[in-house]
């Protein structure tokens, strides 16, 4: 009669086996496209669609600076003329 511990290591050997088995062939087909010449050209598509984004995205936060300079330069100029009124004036 077969014990339960050598059915166990039976199970344990086959599933071991069929792990390292897809583990070699998925290294195997890295090294071979690899040496083919890199990515896919899928991912090479995705990964300059995700630069594109990026770019605008970058576009988009320089104009809002931009922006936000140009009010923050207003806001300056209306303080010192302030500033300047209340100290001709006589008031502080």
């Amino acid at each position: 009669m077969i014990s339960i511990v050598a059915i166990l290591i039976i199970i344990a050997a086959v599933v071991g086996s069929a792990f390292m088995t897809g583990a070699l062939l998925t290294l195997w087909q890295r090294i071979r496209r690899l040496e083919s010449g890199g990515a896919p050209a899928n991912s090479l598509d995705q990964a300059s669609r995700q630069l594109d984004l990026l770019l605008e995205q970058m576009q988009s936060v320089a104009d809002d600076m931009g922006e936000l300079r140009e009010r923050m330069d207003f806001t300056e100029r209306l303080l010192v003329e302030g500033k300047t009124r209340g100290d001709a004036d006589g008031t502080s």
